[in-house]
């Protein structure tokens, strides 16, 4: 278990938090096939973890988001997942790549 001391060492927080994204996406949510859906899943994974995640989605839930297209993924992640907080922090980050793209597009 890491200290605090090495958490808040910039590089290691984005070694460790990288390795933990690459846990989430070809470890635990592998089984989620379209690129974009799995990637709002290890989103919302990276704030609640894994099984609230798959808990979201249905009973037979790796089944259920393969069957849907990333925006009613993303919906039903909004809907269902069990935390206000990580159906928030969904929202908030999956705005991030926008508000870089606007600051890129300026002159």
């Amino acid at each position: 278990m890491p200290s605090l001391q090495f958490l808040f060492d910039p590089e290691n927080n984005i070694e460790l938090g990288s390795a933990y994204l690459s846990v989430l996406t070809y470890n635990h949510l592998e089984a989620i096939a379209n690129r974009t859906s799995r990637e709002y899943c290890v989103i919302s994974a990276c704030n609640t973890g894994p099984g609230d995640v798959l808990g979201a989605l249905s009973a037979d839930r790796v089944a259920a988001v393969n069957r849907m297209q990333p925006p009613a993924a993303f919906q039903q992640l909004r809907r269902s997942l069990p935390y206000a907080e990580t159906r928030q922090y969904l929202v908030r980050v999956t705005e991030y790549p926008k508000q870089f793209a606007r600051v890129a597009d300026r002159p």
